[in-house]
Formats: C-alpha cells, sequence, structure tokens
C-alpha cells in the first residue's frame, strides 16, 4: 500500500472502510511518502491496521526529502511492533552521515529504531 498524502479526510474514510478491505490480512508493505503537517494521521493509519489485525506483520518504507523529515515522522510512533522498517531520504545533504538518510532494521519495536536512528548517527 503506498501513501502519499494522508489527510484527516482520507485517515477518516480509510477507518470506515478498512475492516472491508482487509477481511484476513497477514502481511503488508507500507510506503509512506512523508510530508510536513501529517505525521500524526500516518502514525494513526498505522494504529488502525496494527489493532484491526493483531497479527499483521507490517514492513514499513518512509521516503522523505530530508532526514528531519524522517526524524519527526518516527517521533509520532509509539509501540508499533514492525517487521521491517526501510528509511530512504533522496535529497543528499553532504553534511549529513550516510546512516541517517538509509536505515533498516529488522524484528524490532519502533521506540528501538527511532532511538538507535537519532543517537546512534
Amino acid at each position: 500500500m503506498v501513501v502519499i498524502s494522508c489527510s484527516d479526510e482520507i485517515i477518516r474514510r480509510f477507518i470506515s472502510v478498512e475492516q472491508e478491505l482487509f477481511l484476513k490480512i497477514t502481511h503488508l508493505t507500507l510506503q509512506v511518502h512523508v510530508n510536513k503537517g501529517q505525521f500524526e494521521n500516518v502514525a494513526k493509519l498505522l494504529s488502525v491496521l496494527q489493532k484491526s489485525h493483531t497479527t499483521l506483520e507490517i514492513n514499513l518504507e518512509l521516503h522523505a526529502p530530508d532526514a528531519n523529515l524522517i526524524t519527526s515522522q518516527l517521533n509520532e510512533f509509539y509501540d508499533l511492533n514492525l517487521k521491517k522498517i526501510k528509511i530512504i531520504c533522496y535529497c543528499v545533504q553532504r553534511m549529513v552521515p550516510f546512516n541517517r538518510w538509509y536505515y533498516t532494521t529488522f524484528t524490532t519495536s519502533i521506540k528501538n529504531a527511532t532511538h538507535q536512528f537519532m543517537y546512534n548517527s
């Protein structure tokens, strides 16, 4: 599933049809194009999916032009269990180390991944 825009209206409409869209989903790759001002809605989307489908394995890809957007998005996630998270910053900033704009971790909680991303860079 690809998320390009995640407005309040889109989230409201998604929640109203989510149970009909996914009857028995076990794996999902969610690609999010991170936009300023939509961090909370992306977190809400992931939370809804995880609460509705307790055995769901989520692979998350975050795409953004800079590490600041990625960090802001990660700060909105609480108690999410992700199988894999891939972070891609496509506008290279020379002053930002490589591991600040591409980070992948396996089988970890998002809280730990956020801590590693922010403090081990």
